[in-house]
């Protein structure tokens, strides 16, 4: 099974008791406490995580350039002009860039769980 972040899921599960058996979405497996919130805050169980954890943020920091980058390989730096294809574009290079950091600080030897 995987977890919502497509990682191997880990022992955590959610599941909404509060609904009857018949009627419950299925049980929702997740790889860390994380992911888990994330699956409850969908469900309308829990407030979605707000906080970026140290690699989190660290990750962000280191990945911010190449964010701009992007922008600057586009000839726009204002948000509200992209085209649905640019944003796609600029969100998914962001998303690879950080992603891409956080592997990076985790195979330096810090363990995510």
């Amino acid at each position: 099974m995987t977890c919502i972040c497509s990682r191997a899921a880990r022992g955590f599960a959610f599941t909404r008791v509060d609904i009857p058996s018949f009627d419950r979405p299925p049980t929702q497996h997740a790889c860390s406490m994380t992911c888990l919130n994330v699956i409850a805050a969908r469900q309308g169980v829990a407030p979605m995580p707000a906080e970026l954890n140290r690699v989190e943020n660290e990750a962000v920091i280191a990945a911010s350039p190449a964010a701009g980058e992007y922008l600057e390989a586009i000839g726009e730096t204002d948000l509200s002009r992209l085209t649905p294809e640019q944003w796609t574009g600029f969100i998914g290079h962001v998303f690879k860039a950080v992603a891409g950091e956080v592997q990076r600080l985790f195979d330096e030897g810090e363990v995510p769980f």
